[in-house]
């Protein structure tokens, strides 16, 4: 069953549907989260003094993309780096599947690319570097166990502080994760010791 679709479930209220937006600045982890301040509707996206007047920053989500804010910048906008932040509450108990993509979404000629970053309950559990000019992207997918009001934080970071022509898709979906029947528990235990076991003999 799906819990969580970044798109699908994109909301112009903060907490809408379990998802709220936002960005890291300073010590760049979970506990620095600080939510986005404003909506525009006629662009479908929230923002952190976009179009205001200055200081300005380039940090922004909408429903498929997201971009930072670096000390590297370009045009008018405030040397202050913000990595820009997609949360996800769970309202649900147990395993749950994430996965999704992250992928260029610029065709801009200055960028160094940016580095994907997924934390469960503060903690990074995914990291990934997008190469500037990577259309097709990378896919991620993993198994978290969450309580109610666990976080998952999807995270674009501007990479090295240069921000210019990141624009990134970033999207992700949860799904619970169905527990075997306890008459097939001790046979999916045991293919999990085997495959694991197989590995370290490998290694």
């Amino acid at each position: 069953m799906i819990v969580g679709d970044s798109v699908a479930d994109f909301s112009s209220m903060q907490g809408g549907n379990g998802w709220y937006y936002g960005y890291f600045q300073d010590s760049f982890t979970p506990s620095d989260f600080r939510l986005m301040p404003t909506y525009v509707a006629n662009w479908q996206g929230w923002v952190v003094d976009y179009f205001e007047p200055p200081p300005l920053y380039w940090t922004y989500i909408t429903p498929t993309t997201t971009h930072g804010n670096g000390d590297l910048v370009n045009r008018d906008r405030a040397k202050v780096e913000q990595w820009s932040v997609r949360r996800w509450v769970s309202d649900v108990e147990g395993l749950i599947s994430v996965s999704g993509m992250i992928a260029d979404d610029d065709f801009g000629t200055l960028d160094n690319g940016v580095i994907g970053r997924v934390f469960v309950a503060q903690e990074e559990v995914f990291t990934v570097d997008i190469a500037a000019g990577d259309f097709v992207g990378k896919r991620f997918s993993l198994v978290a166990d969450v309580s109610i009001g666990t976080t998952i934080d999807f995270v674009v970071d501007p990479k090295q502080g240069n921000q210019r022509f990141d624009r990134t898709r970033f999207t992700s979906t949860l799904r619970t994760v169905a527990v075997p029947e306890p008459q097939s528990l001790a046979v999916f235990l045991t293919g999990t010791i085997l495959t694991c076991g197989a590995r370290r003999r490998r290694s």
